[in-house]
């Protein structure tokens, strides 16, 4: 993932726009005059942790589960409601 910087100039528009505290992550490289810069307005840094990549589906994978489930189970499942259980659960993935 690139890395973003934020220089002195950011932090006087971010302060300019009422931001009290910045959310900074691995990806997000200040420089040290806006280091300096968020001091003397009293802005506060969030060390956070970047967001993870989320990881790629393969578009037939919904098929696959779907198939190897009505497989297992047969009839004893509904297969529309089976869809949409693929779905949520691929969805948080």
């Amino acid at each position: 993932m690139p890395k973003k910087f934020l220089t002195e100039r950011d932090i006087d528009t971010l302060h300019a726009q009422g931001v009290t505290h910045l959310d900074v992550d691995a990806n997000t490289v200040l420089t040290a005059l806006a280091q300096d810069r968020m001091q003397k307005l009293g802005m506060g840094i969030n060390r956070v942790s970047a967001a993870p990549t989320p990881m790629p589906i393969a578009p037939d994978l919904p098929a696959q589960v779907k198939t190897a489930v009505l497989a297992r189970l047969g009839d004893q499942v509904d297969a529309a409601l089976l869809d949409a259980i693929i779905a949520r659960v691929l969805a948080r993935t």
